[in-house]
Parts: structure tokens; sequence; C-alpha cells
């Protein structure tokens, strides 16, 4: 248990008072995605956060920017856990681990670079930030864009 930052349901509880809630997807563990509606119209901005399971701070960025409400001339949409399974571990482990392990996705996938390149590039292995194709790589992309149900969604 790491005191300063809610469990994962006690964030899931938080997010009908902020707006619109609505499920787009399960994570491997078969635990919700959800993304959170608030007010405006207009272009849409979205906010994520969690995405590696040991980032707690932007889960709570994520949820302070959702309890400021609507933007103007915007539709807001918060999606404040993308990584559940990680969150819920890394919570589980009191954050102790090695951050290769806690920061990715049940089946070890780095979601942040599960994501498509540009018309469906390639990245060069010097771009940073492209990610590894080796599976025990802290930065492993996964077999391919957008393998991972949490990307997906």
């Amino acid at each position: 248990m790491i005191a300063s930052y809610p469990d994962l349901q006690s964030v899931f509880e938080t997010l009908p008072k902020l707006g619109e809630v609505e499920p787009i997807g399960r994570s491997v563990q078969e635990r919700p995605i959800h993304a959170v509606h608030i007010g405006g119209e207009g272009p849409t901005v979205c906010v994520t956060g969690g995405i590696h399971g040991l980032e707690y701070i932007g889960v709570q960025v994520a949820l302070e920017v959702a309890r400021l409400g609507p933007i103007p001339g915007a539709k807001l949409v918060v999606l404040p856990v993308l990584n559940p399974d990680g969150y819920a571990r890394t919570w589980e482990e009191a954050g102790q681990g090695r951050v290769r392990d806690l920061r990715k996705n049940a089946r070890g996938v780095d979601l942040n670079r599960n994501f498509p390149l540009p018309y469906d590039s390639e990245a060069p292995s010097w771009i940073p930030g492209a990610g590894s194709t080796d599976p025990d790589a802290s930065t492993y992309r996964g077999p391919h864009a957008l393998s991972e149900p949490e990307a997906l969604a």
C-alpha cells in the first residue's frame, strides 16, 4: 500500500463524481478502463494518466484536471488509468520492485510504446522512445501496434 495514493477501486469510485463515466475497454486481466466526459462543446481534449503502472502522479493529475471541470470551447475526456493492471500491481507491491516490471501491463508490454507510428512506418532503432522488440526490455513495444487491449481502448 502506498498511503498517499488511492487504490484502484478508490479511483474508480471517484469517477462518477467528476462527470459521465463511459467504460471503453478492459485490460489484459479484465479490469475496466474508464473515460470520464466532462461537458463542453467543440474540439475534444483528451487527458490520460496511468499508462505506466508506477506513475501514480499521472493518475492524480488526470483526476485533478477532471475536478477543474469543463474547458470553455472544448469537450474534455479524461482517462485517468490506462494501465489498471500495472497500477493495481504497483499498489499491491507497495511500489517496490523493478521499474521495468511495474511500468508494464500484465503481458509485459510498455503501453506507451504500443501505439502505431505515423503512416504505419517502422521506427529506426536510433529514434528515442520507439521501444524495443525484446520482451525482456523495459520498453518492449509488444508484437505489433495496438496488440494490447489497453492501447486499443
